[in-house]
This record gives structure tokens, sequence and C-alpha cells, in this order.
């Protein structure tokens, strides 16, 4: 099984990732994300997708979305820019 965690610098993410080295063999795309710059951000996240499925293939796979500011009480104003990425 191949796993990708987004986020896997963070609290939650670090964690997730942490689980999945037991049964899986985790992608790590080259270099980091630009959250400051979204158009970057929004060609490095697609470039990685590439990678990711040619990685892997016909393998079972799951990507683990662990990114982004949000939380309970965030606005939807607070919200939009990370909602228009996704």
């Amino acid at each position: 099984m191949k796993v990708w965690v987004i986020g896997r610098g963070g609290l939650l993410g670090n964690s997730v990732e942490k689980q999945c080295i037991n049964f899986a063999d985790i992608y790590s795309p080259t270099g980091e994300f630009v959250w400051s710059d979204s158009a970057q951000l929004q060609t490095q996240i697609a470039d990685s997708c590439t990678q990711f499925s040619e990685i892997a293939r016909d393998d079972q796979w799951a990507i683990f979305w662990c990114a982004g500011k949000g939380t309970l009480s965030s606005t939807t104003e607070q919200m939009s820019e990370e909602t228009r990425i996704f």
C-alpha cells in the first residue's frame, strides 16, 4: 500500500504518518509546499498528485489531508482561500 500524508509536518499529519509507517510505503513529494503562494501551491499539489499516481499505479493507496489552518471556530471568510485551493 502507498500512503501520502499531506500536512505531515504538523501535529496531526506527523502522528498519522507515524501510524502509516507500520503498514504502508510513505510517499514524500520533493520539496516543501509553499502554502503562502496559492498559485505555486496549486501547481505543486497537481504535480505531486501526478507523481503519486505514477508511484501508486495498481497498488492500494490512501491520501490523508492533514493540512490547513481551519478550526471549528474559523469563519467562512477565513476558510475561503483554503476552500478555493482544495
